[in-house]
Parts: C-alpha cells; structure tokens; sequence
C-alpha cells in the first residue's frame, strides 16, 4: 500500500493526468515485471492494453521507483557502519567497514562486431553489464557502483568509479575485496593478495556481499538477460542496469529478504 498512496500523492502533486491505468495497477504491474521479468506480451493480457502501453508503463514506473527509493541507499557515517558491524582491530588502528564485489549482467549480443568486442566478458564468455556493489559486514547495501559494459573487468570499475563514497570513509577504514582488486590500496580497499594477514582474519565476512547480490539477483529483472538492443541504446541499457540495482538492493535492505 505504501508505494500506491505515493504514487498516488505523486502525480497529484505533478497534476499528471491520469492515463490508461490506476496507481495500483502501475504498482502491480512494475512489481510483476521486476520480480519475475515476464515479456511485455503476457503483461498486456494480465492488464487491459496493449504492449507498447505496457511497455511505456514499466518504463516509466522503474524511473519513479528509482527516483523514490535510490536516495535510500547510503554510506552513512563510520558510526552507522559500525552500528552495522564494522570491526576494529590492531589496538583500533585500523577498522574493516565494508565489502566490495562485481556483479554480471547478460545482455543480447548484436550483429555488429565491434558492439559485441565492448559487451563481451571473458570471465562470463557473454556480453554482459557490470557493477560493483559496496555492502556494510552485516550485509546491507551501502551502494550500487555505476554499469559498465563487461569488457571491463572489476579492477577497472574500482579504477574509474567515482569515488564520492571514499569521502565518507575515515582514514582508519578499509573495504575488503578478492584479488580482483589488489591494485587498489590506495583506495582503501585490502585484498588477499595484498594483505594476506587481513584475509585470515575476515575471509569468512566475504560470504556476506555474495549472499546480498544472491538476494538482488532472486528479482528475475536483475538476473534475466536485459532485453533491449545495445547497438544506439548504450547509455539507455546501463541506466536501465543501474536503476534495476539500485531498486533491488533497497528492497533487499528494506525488507530482508532471504
């Protein structure tokens, strides 16, 4: 009911007229399609209309959701990181805060050879997208990296992500990430390869990033391959991954889900 009474309130506010469906029927129909990612075909038979309705209205719907929920995600401040088990240890000096790892996405290959060399991923051997997600020791998801196509690799997220999330962290903290990630030290981020002691110490946290994405990845929009052709769409195709990760992690945050 919550997010019928705010659509509801929304395009009251935004004086929208009201199209062919009601707020509830929006809500329903977005939740559907993100949950079990069926083609437009069905949806048109479960809701009076016809597909390019349907497709407009999920569309449209997943940027409202975005917009109301992505401001949801947070790093907050070393405090709530410890509040969500950060661990302090060597007399305080230095304090585990947060989990690092990619996540892969398939998308449709094209005709165009040069498309297919910027999506394809040699660790999926697919064209895919990717992001990188960052997540408290308890598991809550302080953030969704921005998407990529998959011929770049963890490393080169870490590398070129905006690093507005570091700001937030104080010199004593430190992310923990596999040994895609060993470059980057710099960044605050540990890795077995580079520090080995550290990984004895936290390797059994690891688990708690790969159970978070495992829980994104059990809504079938953020697990299916992404219907929509990349050739001429690139930027829409990474904003629609994106938007898909984002919502999917704040349902997982808000509502725990196993």
């Amino acid at each position: 009911m919550e997010f019928i009474d705010r659509r509801t309130t929304w395009l009251e506010e935004k004086q929208q007229r009201q199209l062919l469906y009601t707020p509830a029927d929006e809500v329903v129909l977005f939740l559907i399609h993100f949950r079990h990612y069926p083609y437009d075909i069905l949806l048109s038979s479960m809701f009076t209309g016809c597909k390019q309705t349907v497709n407009s209205t999920r569309h449209r719907m997943q940027e409202w959701f975005f917009i109301i929920l992505s401001p949801e995600l947070s790093w907050g401040s070393p405090e709530s990181r410890l509040a969500d088990g950060a661990v302090a240890f060597f007399d305080d000096d230095m304090v585990l805060a947060f989990l690092v790892d990619g996540s892969e996405e398939g998308v449709k290959g094209s005709q165009d050879p040069t498309t297919d060399l910027l999506t394809w991923s040699n660790k999926k051997k697919q064209p895919s997208v990717t992001a990188l997600v960052f997540t408290a020791l308890n598991g809550r998801v302080l953030g969704i990296g921005e998407s990529r196509f998959g011929s770049d690799n963890d490393d080169v997220l870490l590398t070129e992500e905006p690093i507005k999330w570091k700001e937030s962290l104080s010199p004593k903290e430190f992310g923990f990430g596999d040994s895609a990630f060993n470059k980057h030290q710099h960044l605050q981020v540990y890795t077995i390869r580079n520090q080995g002691s550290l990984h004895r110490h936290f390797s059994h946290y690891r688990i708690r990033i790969e159970i978070s994405i495992g829980k994104i990845k059990k809504f079938g929009a953020a697990s299916s391959i992404i219907r929509m052709i990349v050739q001429g769409n690139e930027e829409a195709v990474l904003r629609h991954h994106h938007q898909v990760w984002v919502i999917g992690a704040v349902f997982v945050n808000r509502y725990k889900l196993g």
